[in-house]
C-alpha cells in the first residue's frame, strides 16, 4: 500500500484480479491506495493502511475498484481457513464450488474488513475483471469520452523460451517496474531488458502525462472501437501495433453473453 500527505504526489498501484482499494479522509490531507488480494486482506493490509494514514477510521471514505467476481474466484480450503482463523463469520463469503473448491467473494471480504476497522463509507465498482476482457473496459472508457490504450503482453523471457507455451498471468509486472533482476536473477538477457525498458517507458509516460507515447518509442495509437487494434508486447522483442489476435475469440465471448449483457460496457 501507499500513503501520502503531500499535494501533487500521485499514488499508483497495479492489480490484475486483486482489488484496488483507494482511501481518503474527510477534513484531512491524506490519501492511500492498497493492493488487496486474498493474502493481503487476510494479512491485514486494510488495517495497516488505515494505521499509516493516522486518522480516525470513521473519517475515511474507501472505494473498491474492479476485481475478480464472486462467481469466478475459485480457491481452496487454505484461503477459507486463512480468513476464518481470526474471523469465523468470514465463512459466509465462501460458497461451495466444484471438486471440493470454494467460490470466494473477495469484494464482500474487503467490505467486512473495512467495517470491522471502523470504515463505514465504502463505494465500489462491481465489474468483474475475470469476466470482462480488457477490450470491454477500453470500450467503456472510450464511450465515456476518455482515451484508452489497449495492450497484450505475450513476451516470454529468454530463459523460459521453449519451457512455457506463452506468457503467464501478470508476467509483465517485472518489466513494468524494472525489477527483472529481482524476478530472474542473472538469467535475464539484453532482449529481456530491451522489452522491459520499452514497456516501463510507456507506462511511466502514461502515469506522468496521460499518454504513453514519447519520442523514440513506437507510436501506440489510442484504442478505436471500430478497429480493435492493440499494442502487443510479444516475443518478437519489440512492441507491435496490430489487429488483436484474440478478436475472434472475444467476439465469440461477447456474442454468447448477448447484446443486453454488453450494454453496460
Amino acid at each position: 500500500a501507499l500513503v501520502t500527505r503531500l499535494a501533487g504526489v500521485p499514488l499508483a498501484i497495479r492489480v490484475a484480479d486483486c482489488i484496488p482499494v483507494l482511501f481518503a479522509a474527510r477534513g484531512e490531507r491524506v490519501v492511500a491506495a492498497a493492493h488487496a488480494g486474498w493474502r493481503g486482506l487476510a494479512g491485514g493490509i486494510v488495517e495497516a493502511t488505515l494505521a499509516a494514514m493516522r486518522v480516525p477510521p470513521a473519517s475515511v471514505v474507501a472505494w473498491l475498484g474492479p476485481a475478480i467476481g464472486a462467481a469466478a474466484f475459485e480457491v481452496g480450503d487454505d484461503v477459507r481457513d486463512a480468513f476464518a482463523r481470526d474471523d469465523p463469520g468470514a465463512r459466509v463469503h465462501f460458497v461451495a464450488g466444484r471438486d471440493g473448491r470454494w467460490l470466494c467473494d473477495l469484494r464482500a471480504r474487503s467490505r467486512r474488513r473495512l467495517a470491522a476497522a471502523g470504515v463505514a463509507d465504502v463505494a465500489s465498482d462491481d465489474a468483474c475483471t475475470h469476466a470482462e476482457p480488457a477490450r470491454f473496459v477500453a470500450r467503456r472508457v472510450t464511450d465515456e469520452g476518455s482515451p484508452a490504450w489497449l495492450y497484450r503482453f505475450s513476451y516470454v523471457a529468454d530463459s523460459l523460451q521453449g519451457k512455457r507455451p506463452g506468457a503467464t498471468h501478470a508476467s509483465e509486472i517485472p518489466y513494468a517496474f524494472s525489477t527483472l533482476a529481482m524476478r530472474y536473477s542473472d538469467k535475464f538477457t539484453g532482449a529481456d531488458l530491451a522489452m522491459g525498458t520499452a514497456f516501463h517507458a510507456y507506462l511511466a509516460n502514461f502515469a506522468k502525462r496521460g499518454d504513453p507515447n514519447a519520442v523514440g518509442l513506437t507510436i501506440w495509437p489510442k484504442y478505436d472501437v471500430a478497429r480493435s487494434d492493440l499494442m502487443e508486447f510479444c516475443s518478437a522483442g519489440i512492441p507491435i501495433h496490430r489487429a488483436d489476435p484474440w478478436k475472434k475469440r472475444l467476439d465469440l465471448v461477447e456474442a454468447s453473453a448477448g447484446a443486453d449483457a454488453m450494454d453496460k460496457y
